[in-house]
């Protein structure tokens, strides 16, 4: 997610003449940023995002409604509340990260045991065609060898 304050988009503004923010970080697309309002503490703070502007105020909301709750139950000052808050934030970015890194992790290792298990399906089903050549090839033999017993029997009853 990307933000520009007040002071950003007055310095970039004295290099262009509107504020533009690569879209997806891709060359040549270029989208104007949302200009939005949010509130934290009482206090206004415009912003440009390429965030959808609900998104930012539903953002805003929930520091607004953390940092009120840290200043209630603790008695501390916004700045204070704002550096346990910012803390707490990246705690839980790092450990969703760390997260993320293990499930892509198990799924490398869930895919590498999916590729094994079909190689080892691939050699059963080999197996299994060798088999059924093997047990027909036994088959014809018997039926050979039944016939042999018959002409051998009814050689024996003309004796």
């Amino acid at each position: 997610m990307l933000f520009f304050t007040a002071f950003d988009i007055i310095y970039w503004q004295n290099i262009i003449n509107d504020v533009y923010l690569p879209n997806g970080g891709e060359r040549g697309e270029i989208t104007l940023a949302n200009r939005v309002v949010i509130m934290i503490n009482g206090v206004r703070y415009p912003l440009r995002s390429v965030e959808d502007p609900a998104y930012v105020h539903a953002l805003a909301s929930e520091m607004d409604g953390a940092l009120r709750k840290i200043m209630g139950e603790a008695n501390l000052s916004f700045s204070e509340a704002l550096v346990l808050l910012g803390m707490e934030y990246i705690d839980c970015y790092k450990k969703a990260e760390k997260n993320l890194d293990n499930m892509r992790n198990q799924v490398a290792e869930y895919m590498e045991a999916v590729k094994r298990a079909g190689q080892e399906l691939g050699e059963a089903k080999r197996e299994l065609g060798e088999a059924k050549r093997e047990l027909g090839e036994a088959k014809r033999e018997l039926g050979v060898a039944k016939e042999e017993i018959e002409l051998l029997n009814a050689l024996i009853e003309e004796k």
